[in-house]
């Protein structure tokens, strides 16, 4: 972790085509706010490659999170995230509860939902906080709004391209890091808004992770029985 209090954000934009998207990052660096860095890629790269050209910016010893433009962080997120992460050794990633979360959905799981009683993100979290539940161990981290000990990342590497432009790398990387000794934990004081599904069309999204969920499943044998114990319990 850096100093306490200095964080940075870096914003990619993954040559989007819609020109609102350019206009709105535009804006967002002229601003010029510290700690703030807006890059664009000449091409669509996915998420993997987007993702991997971050974390090659990462400075020594700099935890990272992974986040989706679609999320809506509530403001103590990062912190509590972070504190999760941290509160002993050995945690490789956490990862917040949600509406659309999967195994990590509130208050079910794990279909898409709208937020609960359609509160705003800050309002549930501030009520998880309340709850003061402990962190719990979870199969895997889910991509939308990962907290990644930097350790563990040095372990384990960056995210494998050979599953395309996107869904399911994180599995892999998370199982990875789990065969290597590490565990994930679900930060369960800590609540992000998601809306998900908006990077591919309905039919390209279901096609990629039809594939790369069965290519999961070859290589991991255990995890489907995994995660249908988590959610069972």
């Amino acid at each position: 972790q850096l100093a306490p209090g200095r964080r940075r954000a870096l914003v990619i934009d993954d040559a989007s085509p819609d020109p609102a998207v350019t206009r709105a990052l535009d804006d967002l660096a002229a601003a010029q706010h510290p700690g703030l860095t807006v890059l664009r890629n000449r091409e669509n790269l996915g998420f993997i490659g987007t993702v991997n050209g971050g974390l090659a910016l990462l400075e020594p010893g700099e935890d990272c999170i992974l986040v989706n433009a679609d999320t809506v962080l509530a403001p103590r997120a990062l912190e509590k995230l972070a504190r999760a992460c941290h509160r002993g050794p050995g945690i490789a990633s956490a990862t917040p509860l949600s509406n659309n979360a999967t195994i990590l959905g509130f208050p079910d799981m794990p279909e898409a939902q709208g937020p609960l009683l359609g509160l705003g993100p800050a309002a549930i979290d501030a009520a998880l906080e309340a709850a003061s539940v402990p962190p719990v161990t979870i199969p895997t981290g889910v991509g939308f709004c990962l907290y990644l000990n930097r350790r563990a990342l040095d372990e384990v590497g960056g995210v494998s391209p050979e599953w395309g432009r996107g869904y399911c790398e994180e599995v892999d990387w998370c199982l990875t890091a789990r065969d290597l000794g590490w565990i994930h934990v679900a930060a369960t004081d800590t609540y992000v808004e998601h809306e998900g599904s908006v990077s591919f069309g309905k039919s390209e999204r279901l096609a990629i992770l039809e594939r790369n969920h069965a290519r999961l499943v070859a290589l991991y044998p255990e995890y489907q029985d995994e995660i249908d114990g988590f959610l069972a319990a």
